[in-house]
């Protein structure tokens, strides 16, 4: 993906963590220097259904380049 702002989900576990990420070609995407992402509830493990639910917002245009 060239030239995309990117919202990274990474589960371990129980535990999670959403990261912005930029592309700006064919090989993996770096971490952006300017996160985007809005505070809010932290990803949350139910030991029930053995799930991780994550609530992420951010602008649809961030006006992020690199």
């Amino acid at each position: 993906m060239k030239n995309t702002d990117l919202i990274v989900w990474f589960a371990d576990d129980t535990a999670g963590s959403t990261k912005d990420y930029w592309s700006e070609s064919n090989s993996p995407p770096v971490e952006d220097s300017t996160s985007n992402l809005v505070d809010g509830q932290p990803p949350v493990y139910d030991s029930a259904t053995d799930k991780i639910t994550f609530v992420t917002r951010r602008a649809l245009d961030t006006g992020d380049s690199a």
